[in-house]
């Protein structure tokens, strides 16, 4: 099950009622993805962490149907992002057939939701420093974001800890 941990924002923006919300306890397969719906350059992006790895993945200039379809825009996302990194076709089936339902919840930790800031930040800066020509320019800045050292990972990247969590899918 794909759990996605929800801010007010996103919440909001996507429709959702107080019936839609699950308790903040619940957990997905090989955890839950925070989301939240960001300001870079102008424009509202939706950003995705990985609470346990913190590897993050964006959508740039996204619209309302964007957000009212949250599930599938994070599935695809996710999917090129890791096609991108290396990871396996297979590999990447296996997971997503593990999230195929999805159940959404608030988010529950600061220094997760701290950590993603950090990340948000940072993916700003490299879109102020490259200019954005085509997905192939956008996939290697979120690979840059996402080779960065965290504190929350004991200084490692969340690609390399996300490597070691999709372990547990490859074939």
């Amino acid at each position: 099950m794909l759990v996605l941990r929800c801010t007010q924002k996103v919440i909001k923006a996507a429709g959702l009622t107080t019936s839609d919300i699950a308790p903040p306890q619940t957990l997905g397969y090989l955890g839950a993805w925070y989301c939240n719906i960001v300001s870079i350059r102008g424009s509202y992006c939706l950003f995705f962490t990985h609470e346990t790895t913190l590897y993050s993945h964006a959508l740039l200039n996204i619209k309302k149907q964007t957000v009212r379809d949250i599930t599938t825009a994070f599935r695809e996302s996710l999917k090129h992002n890791l096609l991108f990194e290396g990871f396996n076709s297979v590999t990447l089936t296996n997971y997503l057939q593990h999230n195929e339902k999805c159940v959404f919840t608030k988010t529950c930790s600061r220094r997760v939701l701290g950590s993603m800031n950090d990340l948000v930040h940072m993916l700003a800066g490299y879109l102020e420093e490259q200019p954005l020509i085509g997905e192939q320019t956008l996939l290697r800045i979120i690979q840059q974001v996402n080779t960065t050292p965290m504190s929350m990972l004991d200084m490692n990247s969340g690609i390399h800890a996300m490597r070691r969590l999709l372990m547990k899918v490859a074939v």
